[in-house]
């Protein structure tokens, strides 16, 4: 587990990242199944010790959402204003038009 945790840490250049900037996933170790996104979701969910993904919940069909270092100076209540406001904006400006 450790070592998946070091190849997400390879991706991070500050205390989060969107999980479709993991756009590769040639440097994960091998673990008997393909590497993609929703496997890496799984493991954030259920393994990572160093990241948490932020999202508003699985779905079948799209992963969306941020990896978050545990240890960082980002908490849940700052990236859920952040995203209620990039909505909020984003439906002004459809009203708007």
């Amino acid at each position: 587990m450790d070592s998946v945790d070091k190849v997400i840490e390879s991706f991070m250049s500050k205390d989060y990242i969107r999980i479709r900037e993991i756009d590769s996933f040639l440097a994960f170790p091998s673990v008997g199944y393909e590497w993609n996104e929703y496997m890496l979701e799984s493991f954030l969910i259920s393994y990572s010790k160093k990241f948490v993904l932020l999202n508003n919940g699985q779905s079948l069909h799209n992963v969306a959402g941020a990896i978050v270092k545990k240890d960082g100076k980002i908490k849940e209540k700052q990236i859920d204003e952040s995203v209620k406001r990039i909505l909020k904006l984003k439906l002004n400006r459809k009203i708007i038009k």
